[in-house]
Formats: C-alpha cells, structure tokens, sequence
C-alpha cells in the first residue's frame, strides 16, 4: 500500500483508502463503491423472498452479461443465478436476487447496492424496478421487474456501482415452481466496541474526518472537511468541502470552530498541541492561477494553477488563525503530518510530486518524482531550516514526524531506492531490487542534519510508516502497512498476500525490540499511535473478517484498535464501526489513562445506532479499557492450549475415519467457545488442522452415502434382467460412474459383480430382441411393392423417405407414383431400386434430369402423366436407364416423341 501521492504516480485511480477519501489525489475511478450491509437480526430459519408462487410460476437461470460483449460482467458474482418469474397479463414479473459475493478480493453486500433501473420497453430508457427490496434477516435484495419476454435481454443497472449490464434469462431451462427461491437467515451478530461514550460532530451533509489531538488544558481538537450547513456546522456558509478545525470540550462538545476557506477544496491532515494549548495544523488548499486566495490570501505562491498546494496554520488556543505558511507547486503537494516543537514552532512533512516543467518551492532541490520535503518553523513561521528527502523515483510519507525528549526530530516514510550523497545515505533494501518499496525513518538534530537513519521492511512491494512516536524508554514506535512476512516482520507475518497492520517497536538505537502484524486475508493499516500508562493503543482500519478479525467485521471498511503492553504483548484488539465505510482519523491519551479517538462512519447502525447525522459523520469516542487483565489473559492461554491439545490428539486428515467423529465434534465445540482473544492464541496451523479433519470427515461421509445409495439402487433390479430393465441397467451404470474415484472405492467387489451381471443379461437380451425385430422388419418391408412420392423435389432421398414411410425397402419396390406436387425428378432419383418396374411421372413434372432413371435396376416402363414437359427439361433423362417404354398423354404423343429422340433423352425408347 502506498500513500495517495504515490497512487498518482503509479497510476491508480482509487475510490477510497484505508486513510479514509479525503487524501487521493486521483479521481475516484473504481467501478464498485466500497460498501456492505446492514448488521441483522435473525427473525427465522430461512425465509422465503417473494412469497408463494402462483400458476404459471417458474425459476429460470439467469446471467449478468457486459452491455457491449457476451462476456460475464465482474459484478456477476453479486447475482443468485436463478430468477423466479411470474406469468403475469402481458407477459411476466421476474424477481431477481442479489447476494453477498466477493469482487476483486473485496466482499461486496447486497445491502450497500443502489437503486435497481432497468430499460423495460427497449427503447434506451431507464426505469425504477417495480419493486426493490433488501431483507435483513438473508442479506439478499430482490429486485423485481415487468417485461413482456424472457427471450429479451433486460438492460439493468445498479446506482452507484456498476455501469449497465444484459441480463440475459435462459428460457430453454425454466421449470415450474411452487414458490420462490428461498435463502437462509444469516447470523451477522457482532460484539459492540466498548466505548465508555461517543459523540457524532456533523451535519446533514457530508462530514469528513481527518486529524485529533489532545490539548493539555484538556480540550480536544478535531480537524477534516465538511458540505454541511447545519447541526455542529450551522455556522458553515458554504455547501462546497472545506477544511474545519473545532475545540471540543473533554465531552466532545464543539466550543468553537475555525473554517480555512479557499477558492476550491481545503482538507486539513493533521494537528499537533503546543505546550500552552495553542496549535498547528497542516494539509493543502487548491486554487487555480488568480484566484482570489481566501484565507490563504497575502501567501508568496507561484506555479499553482490547478494544483495543491502544501499549507502549515498555527493556531491559538481557541482555534483562531495566528500565522499561516505554504509550499507552492506547479504540479501537485501537501503536508501530510505537523509536529508542535517545544521552542513554539513546528515541523511539518510534506510530499511534493515534481513532472516535467516543474515550478516551486524547493525545484532546484526536488530530485525525484515523488520528494519528501522537511520544514522547520520558528515560534512567528519563520522557516529555521528545510531539507529535501529525495533520490530514487519515490521517496514517500505518510506524515510520520515528531520531536524527541532530548530536541531531535524523527521522521519516516517509504522508498524505492537509497542512492548515495542523499539524506537517506545508502540505506539497504530487503529483498533487492524485486520489492517496491522499502522504509525509512530519519533523525534531524536541532540545525536540520541527518544525525541516524535506519530502514526496516521485508522482500514484498508494499510498505508504508504513516506514524511514529517517540517513546518513554527513548526509543520509538511506528505503524503502517507490510505485505512482508519476513525481514523485519518475520517474528510476526502476515495473514496473506494483502497488506496488513503493523505496530513496530524500536530501541533507542533503532534496533526491532518486538513488532506485531494485525492479521487478516483483507486488507488493514495501522494509522495511528498513543503511549498509555499501561503501553500503547494503535487505532487502524481496514476489511479485516477473519484471522484476528474473526467476527469482529462490521462493515466493508470498520476502524480498529490495538492495545499493547510496554512488552508487546497485544491485550485487546477491537472494531468499531457499522455496515459501511469506517476510517480512522487520529488518536489521543485521555488524562484518565484511558483514550479517545476520530473517525469517519458512513454508517447508522452497531456502533452507529442512533447517531447519525448526514451521509457521513465524524465521530469521537472514548474507552478506558485497558486490557483484559492477568487473570483473563490466562485464562484465555490455558483454554486455548487445552483445545490445541484437543487437535494435536486427532489424527491427520488423510488418516481420518468415521469413528473420530466425537473426537473432532469435541474439539469444535471447545474452539467455538472460546472467546476472541483465546481463539487468537490457538496456532493457525492447529485451526487449518481442525478446518481440514472436518471437510475430510465430511467428504468421508458423503462418499460413504453416495456408494451406499449406489448399492442400494442395485436391490431394485431383477436377477437376471431382461431388454424391458435395458434403461434401469444403463441409468445404474451412469450412476456408478457419476461417483468419484474415492467414492468408487467404496464400492463392494459384490455391488460391481451384480452390475457387470446385469449389464451382460441385458446385452444378450437385446441382441436376441434385435435379430428378431431385423426378421420382421424385413418381411413387412416385401409386402411393400409399391410406393407415391409427392414433394416438389423427387430425389433419391424423398424416395427413400416414401418407401420407409410405408415400412417398406427400395430393393423390394416395383413401383413408384410420382405425385401431383411433384415438379422436378432429380438425377439418380431411383437408384438402387433392384425390382423396381414401373414409374408414374405426376401431372404437375416440368422437369425431369439427366440420369434420372439411372440405375434403377429392371425399370422397362415410364408412364408420363404431365404435359408441361420441354425439350431442356427432359434432356439426358433417359441416359443409363434400361426404360425401354414411355406412355404419355394422347394429344402429347407426336411432341413427346421428338422430345425423347435418343438425341435428346440420351436413349432410344418406344413412345405410345
């Protein structure tokens, strides 16, 4: 994972990160918009979504094809692939069922999909569904829509997440129904996150969350960016996004707030308390070339049309502006992190893209694409000093900066190379060159120089450091994001090939005293980090649902925390969050001991019930849970190695019999009742062993059942079979054969005697039964002497046709009657015809072709009835015939006579 300004350089387009929206610099250009549903309540078993179906109801398959391409679309997964439809006047109402489904390694629930439309009378024009329901018990949404054919394709899409879609039925499948798909109530039960309170700061419209700090008075700060108008925001003039920063009492009760204006959007990305409760605040504001500046009015700036621009505020106690600074660019930067320095100033961090052409602050200095730019400001804003972070293509921050006890400055981020004559000298890379990036923390001494730099990681692409805090033994912790499982984090790796959270502890030499991963096969990030009494509490987010985020999910994006000891030993981690999206956005240490931290929520309900205000919220919350105690997490140790030891005992999964049923019974049931902390400290491979005895167990006895099934079939055949029992020896045969090779070998030598048995019976019996059907076909086909043919076209084919019509055979046929349809007689029409003696060419025969009574065995006599017969048309017909005789019609005779000549017919012949 890398930060939104490395996004842009890397060419992807985000809808939204685990920082929350706000810091992208890229459009959002994601096609699925991060959501997910409402947490439920089960209300029964299984719950039918449409009710019973009337007369002339049928369940027919269903796919969800691109507009443009039969291809599946990639949201296909979100639909159930059976419709149910109705017969309805004019035509039918067909329901179709959306599910929760995993898209490009993001669950994505029915519950967040938009408005149905659909384009119901083919003309380009979208429609509301008639009907567009989700259920909260099953998590399914049902749309329902009228149309007059299933044979159509129904244009349809979903609001807000994806483009259209064909949904194309497979009428060729549909059978009739009694009633409508049903779908099983989904226990989506959740753990509250234990806040001792929660205050919502927001109005009705959309409010982000961005950056919190403690004051010493007591008073909290918030910082992020609203559109509203109204409730906390009242006195808001303005509906566009800009950045507030507001002093809330310890409570949360907004005191006064403070609104940076400028001509387009402003955001605010951090806040640092000075010793007197005055403070900073830092991020970017975008104004094109002479714009009126706003607040940010009277600052030096150059090369700013259509960029952002980096801003440090220092603000008074109550919140008001005292001074304000900036870093201007033709291309694009921002500070992403301040720290309140103990002689009155600051330092801020700030990244700063440089392209081609590059105007601004710093250029001469800017060496790589994406730079990191360090500022120290003096008590009035004075800069004291500024160094360039660059070399390489990247070298990026996430706004990691803070001063140390003894005056120095520590900074981190992330890098691709370390060249040297650079700040980061030449600092290793783990894993070489395959990885992407690497990172890094910096420490300054009081004049700006590079006094340590140290670098941590491991061989995958992605690593970030957003935070970093010095710490009471005088070293450091950090967050951030790895996809690493080794190097620095081997002694904790990851939960798969997503980035996950990290907290990473330092010794004052920079050495890895201890680093801990938050586990998931989703994405999550550590943000943020706050030395407590009892250790350290991380807050992070992420789409952590299961390692150790096993039914702790609430939504597509929940915020989490993590709580430390000073040791490492993690004593809680907990979500919080609702159904949709979730970010985290700043932490603090309450003068209690306990802690209070920011977050933007999409959602209304878990931990949201009852508080929301707009489309989203900012969000603080209070806890002073420190851990579970001694006593608990010993508990938790012993019951989870008691389980281990249960798992350990069983045997392995290819070993497994049916009599270590109870066994693995036991120990599922002892796993399930473990709490989330003990279920934590059973050993993945020890839960992948139990997960794997359980889906062998199980494929045990499903084999077991489908060989015995296919052996009891058996007992319903006759002992010796006859050709009437062909098709329940062939359908046994087919069910043997449907088995797989392990349920095969459950087969009893004896089972597979009787089958070959009665397939042997059945084969003698049909043979006999064939030979007799031959004798008696063949004596009904003598009985057949003569046939009429009456199609348009008489061929040999039509011919044959006739004759088997009748039962009959051409070998034995002595005549042939072509019939008034008839208008044409092929070449060859009569071949094979051994016996055949006499032809009657229909009424209707205008043409009759060269050679079509070629071959026709003992054929003497043709008896012309048409008139309409032409010298062309009959050209070559007689030739290779053995006719020796055409009778044709009386007033014909002379023409016919001159028409058959052997010139002309192709063979001499007596016309009468």
């Amino acid at each position: 994972m890398v930060s939104a300004l490395c996004a842009l350089v890397l060419a992807v387009a985000l809808t939204a990160t685990l920082h929350g929206p706000v810091r992208a610099f890229a459009a959002p250009g994601d096609w699925v918009q991060a959501a997910n549903a409402a947490q439920l309540e089960a209300a029964s078993p299984q719950r039918a979504l449409a009710g019973q179906a009337d007369a002339g109801a049928y369940t027919v398959p269903v796919s969800m094809l691109k507009l443009d391409a039969d291809e599946a679309s990639m949201a296909s997964p979100v639909m159930h692939p059976v419709a149910y439809a109705q017969e309805v006047e004019g035509g039918y109402r067909v329901s179709v069922y959306f599910v929760n489904a995993p898209i490009m390694g993001s669950t994505i629930y029915a519950g967040s999909l938009g408005a149905a439309t659909y384009d119901k009378n083919g003309d380009g024009t979208m429609v509301a569904a008639d009907s567009d329901v989700y259920d909260k018990a099953t998590q399914v949404k049902t749309v329902v829509m009228s149309t007059a054919s299933l044979d159509t394709a129904l244009v349809f899409h979903l609001d807000m997440f994806m483009a259209n879609v064909r949904l194309v039925f497979d009428t060729a499948q549909m059978a009739p129904a009694e009633s409508a798909p049903e779908f099983p109530v989904i226990d989506s039960s959740v753990t509250k996150f234990p806040a001792d309170s929660v205050a919502v700061i927001g109005g009705s419209g959309a409010d982000g969350a961005n950056a919190l700090v403690a004051l010493p008075n007591g008073q909290i700060v918030i910082a992020g960016d609203t559109a509203s108008t109204d409730q906390s925001f009242a006195g808001h003039a303005s509906a566009t996004a800009q950045a507030y920063v507001c002093v809330c009492s310890p409570e949360g009760e907004v005191l006064g707030t403070t609104y940076l204006t400028g001509p387009k959007r402003v955001s605010v990305f951090d806040v640092s308390a000075c010793d007197d409760s005055a403070f900073f605040s830092c991020g970017y504001f975008q104004s094109d070339e002479g714009d009126d500046l706003g607040d940010f009015a009277g600052l030096a700036m150059e090369g700013t049309e259509g960029t952002r621009n980096a801003f440090v505020a220092k603000h008074g106690a109550n919140g008001k502006v005292q001074w304000v600074r900036a870093i201007s660019s033709s291309q694009a930067c921002q500070y992403d992190g301040v720290a309140a320095t103990s002689d009155g100033g600051c330092i801020a961090v700030a990244e700063v893209l440089k392209g081609a052409n590059y105007t601004g602050t710093y250029a001469d200095e800017l060496k790589s694409v994406v730079n990191t730019v360090v500022v120290k400001y003096g008590p009035a804003g004075e800069e004291e000093w500024h160094a360039v972070v660059t070399g390489g293509s990247i070298v990026d921050t996430d706004g990691a900066v803070a001063e140390t006890p003894r005056g120095t400055y520590l900074m981190a981020g992330s890098y691709t190379v370390a060249p040297e004559g650079t700040l980061l000298g030449s600092l290793g890379r783990f894993g070489g060159e395959s990885n992407t990036f690497d990172l890094y923390v910096l420490e300054f001494d009081a004049a700006g120089a590079v006094i340590a730099s140290h670098s941590y990681g491991g061989s995958a692409a992605n690593e970030t450091m957003g935070s970093i805090l010095p710490t009471d033994d005088g070293g450091f912790i950090a967050t951030g994001s790895t996809q690493s499982s080794d190097g620095v984090f081997s002694a904790s790796p990851i939960g798969a090939k997503a980035a996950n959270g990290y907290a990473l502890k330092c010794n004052a030499d920079g050495s890895v005293a201890w680093v801990d991963t938050h586990k998931a096969t989703q994405a999550t990030e550590a943000l943020y980090v706050a030395e407590t009494p009892a250790g350290y509490a991380v807050l992070g987010g992420g789409q952590g649902k299961d390692l150790d985020f096993t039914q702790q999910a609430k939504g597509q994006q929940d915020v989490y925390v993590a709580l430390y000891d000073k040791a490492g030993h993690r004593t809680l981690l907990r979500t919080f969050g609702g159904s949709k999206n979730d970010y985290a956005a700043g932490m603090a240490v309450t003068a209690s001991g306990g802690y209070v931290f920011f977050a933007q929520s999409d959602s209304s309900d878990v931990d949201l019930e009852g508080l929301a205000r707009g489309g989203s919220d900012a969000v603080l919350v209070w806890s002073s849970k420190k851990d579970e105690g001694d006593v608990q997490r010993a508990f938790d140790a012993e019951s989870a190695a008691a389980v281990e030891g249960l798992i350990n005992a069983l045997p392995a999964p290819d070993d497994v019999s049916e009599s270590d049923e109870p066994a693995i019974a036991t120990a599922r049931a002892e796993f399930d009742a473990l709490n989330a902390e003990a279920t934590a400290l059973v050993p993945a491979g020890c839960v992948a062993k139990l997960q794997a005895l359980e889906a062998a167990l199980a494929q045990l006895k499903a084999d077991r059942q489908a060989a015995s099934q296919f052996e009891s079939s058996l007992s319903e055949l006759p002992e010796n079979p006859g050709a009437s029992d062909a098709q329940a020896v062939v359908a046994a045969r087919a069910a043997y054969d449907a088995l797989s090779e392990s349920q095969k070998a459950l087969v009893s030598a004896e089972a597979l005697k009787t089958l070959q048995h009665a397939e042997s019976c059945v084969r003698a019996a049909k043979d006999a039964q064939d030979a007799k059907d031959a004798q008696d076909a063949d004596a009904k086909a003598r009985k057949v002497k003569s046939v009429t043919v009456n199609v348009a076209t008489v061929n040999a084919k039509a011919v044959k046709a006739a004759i088997a019509k009748k039962g009959g055979k051409p070998g034995y046929v002595t005549k042939v009657t072509i019939g008034a349809k008839a208008k044409t007689i092929s070449s060859g029409a009569f071949a094979g015809m051994a016996k055949l003696a006499q032809v009657t060419v229909g009424k209707n025969v205008k043409t009759i072709k060269a050679g079509a009574f070629k071959k026709a065995g003992s054929l003497k006599t043709v008896v012309v009835q048409t008139k309409k017969l032409k010298k062309a048309s009959v050209k070559g017909s007689l030739k290779g015939s053995s006719v020796r005789t055409l009778k044709v019609p009386k007033a014909k005779r002379t023409a016919y006579k001159a028409m058959f000549a052997k010139a002309n017919s192709g063979k001499k012949v007596r016309v009468k």
